[in-house]
């Protein structure tokens, strides 16, 4: 019977402890040549993404961006292979208005400001946000964005590791408990023999 008790209670805390983290975060910092910052966060959900990149100091705007996703931590350097872009739904994003959209392959996705319009750049005036999907069933360790200013061919290489968010991460905790109860009272029991 105890061994019963034991069993169920080490089931249910693998059970809980198996519950997927629903949202993810991650961020990077990059800088032009000329001493121009920028942030990059994205907060990933499910199969759905948003993005936030901010000016932080410096010169010069941007008005490109290029985002990869990975499968392994480290961006583009980590080795991983690149997660596909889910193309039936559509991505937006801007600033004052929105910026232009596609797929430059399945893997590669490119926001870009319209020609000419430097009131749209992401500069000292505000941010960019966006949002996109992938396909179902990949699981997301990193990003890898080049944030560009194509008017003065300035452009820099941003990543950023997927880490689950605190809420996620408390799901987790109540599916430990059980199994370290139970591992206590073995060696309890062991001690007493």
């Amino acid at each position: 019977m105890k061994s019963f008790f034991y069993g169920t209670l080490i089931t249910l805390g693998l059970a809980f402890s198996g519950v997927s983290a629903h949202a993810q975060t991650a961020s990077g910092n990059g800088q032009f040549g000329d001493g121009t910052k920028f942030n990059v966060t994205m907060i990933e959900s499910g199969n759905n993404f948003n993005v936030t990149v901010s000016y932080l100091s410096g010169p010069s705007s941007a008005n490109d961006l290029t985002i990869e996703l990975l499968n392994k931590f480290g961006g583009s350097g980590g080795g991983g292979s690149k997660l596909t872009f889910d193309e039936t739904v559509a991505p937006t994003g801007g600033t004052t208005q929105a910026w232009d959209s596609g797929f430059d392959s399945p893997t590669i996705l490119e926001f870009a400001s319209a020609a000419n319009d430097s009131s749209e750049d992401i500069g000292p005036a505000g941010s960019f946000t966006g949002s996109f999907s992938i396909l179902p069933g990949q699981d997301v360790k990193s990003f890898q964005v080049e944030i560009s200013n194509t008017t003065v061919e300035e452009s820099t290489g941003v990543f950023g590791n997927f880490v689950p968010d605190g809420a996620s991460m408390a799901l987790i905790v109540p599916g430990l408990l059980p199994l370290g109860v139970a591992l206590r009272r073995r060696r309890i029991s062991k001690a007493q023999a």
